[in-house]
């Protein structure tokens, strides 16, 4: 048998499996004061007691999928409130726990962002579509409201889906088709591009496991191909860089399984995918890249008409980099000159390190959903989302 683990191993080490892993992260972030901790700690205790006795179908604690979605979006770098809902957000669904007791407990910004992630109830509709439509619209509506909710359902099923070896396979199935409709178009409009990778992989994996070998094999194909022309070019360029009195790091990348398999099925051949390969450069400050930009010219050939400046203009999701492909040792690469912040954000997009300023650009992204009716039927409303503001714009 195939199990998933197997090919997921790094994105698995950001998972944690003891209560002390999880309490060491919180208080060695450094970003929670001891106020802060203590609600956490509160919040932690609340999710042990109600989840005591159920298991999960790998057979361990069920606390260990909250803490673990805590877990990922204390990593992401997100608030006390954020924490404490991801840690209780299974309890009004599962353990009836109302949301009038977190909020008494917790205040009503708790509140608000556990319900957003709540399922509906299944003795309101008749199938498990008609649920799963219901939910994607409910997260839709409260996400123009707090942008967090987004990023609890997105850690949600990033632990589900990278501990779903046990998981029946009609299930595993089920949420790769809703991945690839609403959970990875969401992540990419959002430019969660860390999470949007995971998910997209993950689910070609369960949706059709001999393709994403194969693709598997095409990439691990490519690294090697890849390998020498990334050494050298980093050699050479910390060479010319140096000579400028620039810093830098050095980030190879191919593009990640179910991305690839995307293009292919698009018509597209491996030639023919511009970002295949990329090199991200990243420096101390942003007053370096143009500089840095002028030092590849020196050692590789630029490909005509692939310069994109989104320093000056950020995509819609908050990204902003100097993209330029050239041609080194006959290979085309996509270079992504950027400084750290930048870096840090364009993995994570609008919901790194949240803060009141990332939900007002997020707002500002996001007018055809904000304009949207809420009081269509959840199907219609859901589709016109889906054509009206989920886009794709390279990743």
């Amino acid at each position: 048998m195939v199990r998933s683990i197997d090919y997921f191993k790094k994105e698995n080490e950001l998972l944690i499996n003891t209560e002390s892993e999880f309490f060491n992260l919180i208080f060695g972030s450094g970003k929670y004061s001891a106020k802060e901790i203590d609600l956490i700690v509160k919040a932690y205790k609340i999710a042990k007691k109600l989840h005591d006795g159920t298991k999960r179908n790998s057979g361990d604690p069920y606390i260990i999928h909250p803490m673990n979605v805590a877990t990922l979006l204390v990593r992401f770098g997100f608030d006390t409130p954020t924490i404490i809902a991801a840690l209780l957000h299974d309890c009004p669904e599962d353990e009836d726990y109302p949301l009038s007791e977190i909020e008494r407990e917790f205040g009503p910004e708790v509140a608000f962002l556990v319900d957003g992630v709540t399922k509906m109830k299944d003795a309101e509709f008749n199938s498990k579509e008609e649920i799963m439509v219901a939910t994607h619209k409910k997260i839709l509506v409260y996400m123009k409201k707090d942008l967090r909710v987004v990023a609890i359902k997105l850690a949600d099923r990033v632990h589900n889906q990278l501990t779903s070896d046990d998981m029946p396979i009609e299930n595993k199935v089920r949420k790769a088709k809703e991945n690839q409709e609403v959970l990875i178009p969401l992540a990419r409009t959002a430019g969660i591009y860390i999470i949007k990778d995971l998910l997209q992989d993950i689910s070609l994996f369960h949706l059709d496991v001999q393709k994403f070998l194969k693709v598997n094999n095409i990439r691990e194909n490519l690294k090697d191909k890849y390998t020498w022309p990334f050494i050298n070019f980093e050699l050479e360029m910390k060479k010319e860089l140096e000579k400028a009195g620039i810093f830098s790091k050095f980030s190879p990348k191919i593009k990640n399984i179910g991305a690839i398999s995307e293009e292919l099925d698009s018509g597209k051949t491996l030639e023919e995918i511009s970002d295949l390969a990329a090199i991200r450069i990243i420096l101390d400050d942003v007053e370096y890249c143009t500089t840095t930009l002028e030092c590849a010219s020196r050692i590789a050939t630029f490909v005509p008409e692939t310069y994109k400046n989104y320093i000056t203009t950020p995509r819609y999701n908050g990204y902003r980099s100097l993209n330029q492909n050239i041609i080194y040792s006959d290979m085309n690469i996509q270079l992504r000159i950027r400084d750290n912040a930048m870096n840090r954000a364009n993995r994570l997009g609008m919901v790194g390190n949240w803060n009141d300023s990332s939900q007002e650009i997020f707002l500002n992204h996001a007018r055809e959903l904000m304009n949207l009716d809420d009081t269509k039927p959840a199907e219609q409303f859901v589709k016109t989302a889906k054509e009206k503001y989920f886009r794709k714009q390279g990743d």
